[in-house]
């Protein structure tokens, strides 16, 4: 808790000096500093659920799962030209889309992911009593 803390408050201290110091158009571009930490999460969260599932090797797990979850929608979506899609699966942020709908993807994500390792926790701790 306290490194997903950490990171988030750096992100939201480098999202402000960005979005009030940057010029002009060039402000969409600080949203990256709320969506990349979002997907951070998703991941940090995924590396707990990983070490709850009593897996022998959690961490490449984790990487093995994660790596793809990165390259493959870019693989499938952009010679589908659906590129509006792409900012839900991956940390980028679309200029063409507002502030919501480029965090949209991302938080749900996390959500998912948050609710998703709490039933692992509890699933666990009730193992162990």
């Amino acid at each position: 808790m306290k490194g997903a803390a950490a990171m988030l408050v750096i992100a939201a201290a480098l999202y402000l000096v960005y979005a009030f110091w940057s010029p002009g158009d060039g402000k969409v571009y600080g949203r990256i500093y709320l969506i990349l930490p979002l997907f951070l999460l998703r991941d940090l969260m995924f590396l707990q659920w990983c070490r709850f599932s009593a897996s022998r090797r959690p961490e490449m797990m984790a990487l093995a799962c994660l790596a793809p979850a990165y390259v493959l929608p870019m693989i499938i979506l952009l010679p589908t030209k659906m590129t509006g899609l792409v900012t839900a699966f991956v940390p980028y942020a679309n200029d063409g889309l507002g502030a919501a709908a480029n965090l949209a993807g991302p938080l749900a994500q996390v959500l998912i992911m948050g609710y998703i390792l709490r039933g692992k926790i509890k699933a666990a701790l009730a193992e162990r009593n």
